[in-house]
């Protein structure tokens, strides 16, 4: 039991499917894999948010998120998958699933290999597919109690289907290659309360000027051995989105964690 107990001490948990897709094409916050120590066994989270208003306005979501991890002295693998849906007024309003596995071997003190796999999809993006196989890897700048920090470089060959728009009966699919840059930092405040940002910068491999970025703002507050508060901060872009999307997307989100 107190191993238990130490396994899950270490582990941050991911709270939301939301913190960890943007806008039109999901882009992975790994914050939660880049700072675990390293402990032996497996360990996971079952992640659920829920939220509804009547009157004027009847809206209800739901989100799950769930994540199971096995790490070792020499690599870590990682699975995460989650689902959201939400209605307003009776009409559906989000709809969006996605799972994502990774492999991280560490190679040395400064030097990690990373090896990941991904798909999703999300019908008010009109996403009805994508997925990427990728491989990088990752270095530690920064490494002490109170303060953590990785620089990853990397790329990855993706595949996107897209719902046809208005007056076309054709679904659009994009082979892409696309760099994978992102820098992660997480601060310990005090015993109970960690502070963490992640940005990532995903430029097409042939097309500089098609790029998208995802900035991740987290304050954690641990309030039982089990169980964390979290404020959570997210920005997005995607410079090419489909006919319909907005370029940029922004929001506050705050939930509750449980960790084993």
């Amino acid at each position: 039991m107190q191993y238990r107990y130490m396994a899950g001490k270490r582990i941050l948990i991911i709270t939301f499917l939301s913190l960890y897709m943007s806008q039109a094409k999901a882009i992975v916050n790994m914050d939660d894999l880049h700072f675990k120590q390293q402990q032996e066994g497996l360990s996971g989270s079952v992640n659920f948010q829920a939220s509804s208003s009547s009157g004027n306005t009847q809206s209800s979501n739901v989100s799950f998120a769930n994540q199971l991890q096995w790490n070792s002295q020499s690599h870590i693998n990682l699975l995460v998958l989650g689902y959201e849906y939400g209605k307003t007024n009776e009409t559906r309003t989000l709809n969006k699933s996605f799972i994502h596995g990774r492999h991280v071997r560490h190679f040395s003190d400064h030097l990690d290999y990373e090896f990941y796999a991904q798909a999703e999809e999300n019908e008010f993006t009109r996403l009805t597919y994508r997925g990427l196989l990728g491989a990088g890897f990752r270095i530690p700048f920064a490494d002490s109690d109170n303060h953590v920090a990785y620089l990853g470089l990397g790329g990855f060959r993706e595949v996107e289907k897209i719902d046809p728009a208005n007056g076309s009966a054709q679904e659009e699919i994009k082979h892409t290659g696309r760099w994978n840059i992102y820098l992660m930092s997480r601060y310990k405040l005090a015993d109970r309360i960690s502070f963490s940002n992640t940005l990532y910068w995903q430029p097409r491999m042939a097309d500089s000027t098609d790029r998208r970025a995802l900035f991740v703002s987290i304050l954690s507050i641990k309030t039982t051995r089990q169980f964390s508060v979290q404020f959570s901060y997210e920005s997005a872009y995607d410079s090419q989105p489909p006919d319909g999307v907005e370029k940029k997307d922004a929001r506050l989100t705050t939930g509750i964690s449980y960790k084993f």
